[in-house]
């Protein structure tokens, strides 16, 4: 009942940030074309240069449906339609197809379905007898990332330590900020970072949810 997201990562890796020389951010974000995104992912010490785009949805999937070289060829037509003919000028070309992967099935994160979350979401942390559950659906904070998996991780060890000293499965949030425990009742509802880039990040994703569907 929580499906994985469809979303294939394209990167493109250059010399310099040629971009950056022209007064580009690297950023784009179009409802046309193969790639509804594509961000500057130059590392901060500037010794890795690359443009990453990511492909969504429908158009994820019949993108993975061509030949690889084909689908080179059509993202790197787009990249340069946004940057110019230097942006043809790659040094390394690498590509991820995420929910053709044995394993996660799937990218970026789990999608609730309908019902799915008001209704069985205050059972995600909640221990049955002996398992106590862990992973980044579990988790308080960054639901569906890495940050995710490491707090849930944290967070059910807690849990199992607790249990066995105090006979209590209170966790503290490590993401809150507070210095007070919080009771375990207190922390059945998965939150969203209060944080604007997140809240950018959801808008744009509706926004291309309502486009693609």
């Amino acid at each position: 009942r929580v499906p994985m997201g469809c979303t294939n990562k394209v990167i493109f890796i250059y010399n310099e940030p040629f971009w950056r020389s022209k007064g580009f951010s690297g950023e784009v974000i179009s409802n046309s074309g193969w790639m509804a995104l594509v961000m500057d992912t130059c590392s901060e010490d500037g010794k890795y240069c690359s443009l990453t785009g990511l492909i969504v949805a429908n158009r994820a999937r019949q993108w993975a449906l061509l030949p690889q070289e084909a689908r080179k060829k059509e993202v790197l037509k787009e990249i340069v339609l946004y940057f110019g003919n230097e942006a043809e000028k790659i040094i390394r070309y690498e590509e991820k197809i995420w929910h053709q992967d044995e394993w996660s099935r799937g990218c970026p994160v789990g999608v609730f379905g309908p019902g799915v979350f008001k209704n069985f979401g205050k059972l995600l942390r909640k221990p049955e007898g002996l398992i106590y559950w862990a992973g980044t659906e579990t988790s308080f904070h960054h639901c569906g990332f890495m940050e995710g998996a490491v707090e849930s991780g944290i967070r059910a060890s807690e849990q199992v330590i607790n249990k066995l000293k105090f006979g209590s499965e209170w966790v503290e949030n490590i993401w809150s900020g507070k210095d007070k425990e919080e009771s375990y009742e207190d922390n059945l509802e998965p939150k969203l970072q209060s944080s604007t880039p997140l809240k950018l990040i959801f808008i744009v994703a509706l926004f291309f949810a309502v486009v693609y569907h």
